[in-house]
């Protein structure tokens, strides 16, 4: 397998595995009466938080198996 086929199977993969078109409902309701700014000041949080958390498993996967 190729570098450039591992890639598009790794983000369809994770692409899959996070579904963020499914997650957009539950955070337009979570943040329902939220100002705009707020409201992208916490999607930039959460964009960072699922960055970190899925570099941790990246670099540690494997020994944690």
């Amino acid at each position: 397998m190729s570098q450039a086929e591992f890639a598009v199977n790794f983000f369809v993969a994770l692409f899959a595995l996070i579904d963020p078109v499914g997650n957009v409902p539950l955070f337009a309701a979570a943040t329902a009466g939220v100002a705009a700014a707020v409201r992208a000041r916490i999607a930039i949080y959460l964009a960072l938080f699922v960055l970190g958390f899925l570099t941790f498993f990246w670099f540690t996967g494997l020994s944690l198996l």
